[in-house]
């Protein structure tokens, strides 16, 4: 049994012993982040350890492919929502709001297309997301077995490669990598909307978690051991 497999029937039983014990999920993975994120001098990035990114990027990779794909797109999408929410009066009503079934930003693409002209994204984000919108319809819309090792979505995800090159890079990790890193910079331009970005003199914020620190699932794993020993 590999090690992904093994962190994966840890994590199973680990939820079901949650749920017996009665243990708030979200404030002990709060905790566990903070702690880790502490542990790498990345003490700038605490007081944003309470947000669905953090907890995304870590259920993300232990997704199956078509699963990876399927809720990448839907966490970026929703991301790209938020981000145009920004503009939007607050009072529209149901009938009115753009992002419903029938409105004029219900797809991805055309929240992409408007986030785009707005000046929110670069051409580079827009054409990346793009890649990944075709790759999810891909996996959406086949009932066959498919993974990144089909050569069409490999051919993509080597499109996506945005880190240093390496033969060792699965185009799965690829694929993440470029997730990562793209609901990284959704996030970032959402807070520097909300006014809540540092000043342009202080150290950026970096959420890309698999750039920061490589092991972030392992060390996620042990802390929650710990966390369950001190409990």
């Amino acid at each position: 049994m590999n090690k992904g497999s093994i962190n994966d029937l840890w994590l199973s039983i680990f939820e079901g012993f949650l749920e017996v014990k009665n243990i708030d999920q979200s404030e002990m993975f709060e905790n566990v982040v903070a702690k880790i994120l502490k542990k790498h001098n990345l003490d700038y990035l605490i007081e944003f350890a309470t947000e669905d990114i953090f907890k995304f990027q870590f259920i993300l990779l232990r997704e199956t492919d078509r699963g990876v794909a399927l809720m990448a797109a839907a966490y970026l999408e929703n991301s790209i929502e938020d981000l145009l929410n920004k503009y939007f009066i607050k009072d529209i009503s149901s009938k009115e709001d753009p992002f419903n079934k029938y409105g004029f930003l219900s797809s991805f693409s055309s929240k992409i297309d408007l986030a785009y002209m707005l000046g929110l994204i670069s051409n580079k984000t827009k054409r990346e997301l793009n890649w990944i919108r075709e790759m999810r319809n891909k996996f959406a819309h086949s009932a066959d077995f498919i993974d990144f090792k089909k050569q069409s979505f490999a051919d993509k995800c080597n499109n996506l490669n945005d880190y240093e090159r390496s033969e060792e890079l699965s185009p799965r990790d690829i694929f993440i990598n470029a997730v990562f890193r793209l609901s990284g910079i959704i996030y970032k331009t959402t807070l520097d909307l909300n006014g809540r970005q540092r000043k342009s003199n202080e150290k950026s914020v970096q959420f890309d978690l698999r750039k920061l620190m490589p092991d972030f699932e392992e060390e996620v794993i042990k802390e929650m051991k710990y966390y369950l020993e001190d409990d």
